[in-house]
């Protein structure tokens, strides 16, 4: 059985699970008028963005770091801290990573672009092209904490992070590897603002989208999300007490077909479930994750909440910070509210304020226009 012995992230909501924990259950969107990035006409962009933070807490000096690849690096360095794990006093080759992104560092990618259009391909600077890449976060969370397993970038949408979970879990469950950090990062900057708006509604106004139905528009938002996965009689073994357990991770083309493979794998009934959350984010692919939950539950879903309502859309690190969430408000007795009623199309969505959270395992569905993911945890302290 594969097991999530430590979660790192950085959203928000939070710079630790501590922070992220307190405000998931006090329901406060982090949704705000940028006060750093502007559109052209100088208005500034709904955004949710991280809170400051000094990248030289977690990682050795670098000499250049662009904003993606520093919040998935502490993201990583979070985990291994809180899971009391050093990977490189396990066995060449057992210890992995597997990341996702949708857009990677577009900015540093524009700053290279901009030096070669203003002084010449003689005269760009040569440190930033290794950072323009998509898979430049995996490869230096490789070289910083000697993963020597396999790493893998998966740049896909915003099931990315959910599809990079499932390969993690994978890996352990075919015995290639005894850890394993999975999970994802999207960065906000101008480069990212102007690409959205090109291809979806961004939200406008001062507050979160009502989800579900009637979309408003999506608010663009950011994070660094990693899990960090172990065999349970390995974790056990060194002492490490689980957290959850993944007792499911299935892709599909649709959500519907996901959480029908999630729950098969899982071997459980759909009536067993405690509780769901979904990646609602105030855009078009709500309508089909409340079908699929309609659907597959039935009359009498279990209660849906939607993380996303309060900190906006992470893109690639959707999954994994829904994951973590779901981990955190299980262990915590409580499911976060929706901020403002939606209309929740016959489900049981928790909203105004937080609600207890019933036994039973927590379905992560995430959802794109042409895949799906759903993940089935049982957290330790309701299965033990």
């Amino acid at each position: 059985m594969t097991v999530i012995t430590a979660i790192g992230l950085l959203s928000p909501l939070g710079l630790d699970s501590a922070e992220t924990a307190a405000a998931l259950r006090e329901g406060v969107p982090a949704a705000l008028p940028s006060e750093t990035f502007r559109r052209p006409d100088g208005s500034p962009w709904l955004t949710a963005e991280v809170p400051p933070f000094a990248v030289a807490d977690y990682l050795t000096p670098k000499a250049f770091l662009d904003r993606n690849s520093a919040l998935f690096l502490a993201a990583c360095a979070s985990a291994l801290r809180a899971g009391g794990m050093d990977p490189r006093t396990l066995p060449y080759g057992r210890a992995g990573l597997v990341a996702a992104t949708v857009w990677g560092g577009l900015d540093t990618l524009d700053l290279f672009w901009a030096d070669y259009r203003n002084k010449g391909p003689r005269l760009v600077r040569p440190l930033l092209f290794p950072h323009t890449y998509a898979n430049t976060a995996v490869s230096l969370a490789a070289m910083e904490w000697a993963l020597t397993g396999e790493h893998i970038n998966i740049v896909s949408d915003r099931t990315a992070a959910g599809q990079a979970m499932c390969e993690a879990a994978a890996l352990i469950r075919e015995g290639r590897a005894d850890v394993m950090l999975a999970g994802g990062v999207e960065a906000l900057g101008l480069s990212l603002l102007r690409a959205l708006a090109e291809v979806e509604p961004l939200a406008a106004g001062a507050s979160a989208p009502r989800l579900f139905s009637h979309a408003t528009g999506v608010v663009p938002s950011e994070a660094g999300v990693v899990v960090l996965l172990e065999d349970d009689a390995a974790a056990r073994a060194r002492g490490a007490a689980p957290l959850a357990r993944v007792c499911a991770a299935a892709c599909a083309a649709t959500a519907e077909e996901a959480l029908e493979r999630a729950l098969d794998q899982a071997s459980i009934p759909a009536q067993t479930v405690g509780f769901v959350v979904v990646s609602a984010n105030g855009s078009a692919a709500d309508a089909r994750e409340a079908a699929a939950v309609r659907s597959v539950f039935g009359r009498r879903p279990p209660p849906v909440t939607a993380p996303l309502g309060l900190c906006g859309d992470l893109q690639g690190a959707t999954a994994a910070f829904l994951a973590a969430c779901a981990v955190l408000m299980a262990r915590g007795g409580f499911l976060a509210p929706i901020p403002e009623q939606p209309p929740c199309d016959g489900l049981d969505c928790v909203i105004g304020a937080a609600r207890p959270c019933p036994p039973g395992p927590a379905v992560i569905l995430t959802t794109s226009d042409s895949n799906a993911v759903a993940l089935i945890l049982d957290v330790a302290t309701r299965c033990a």
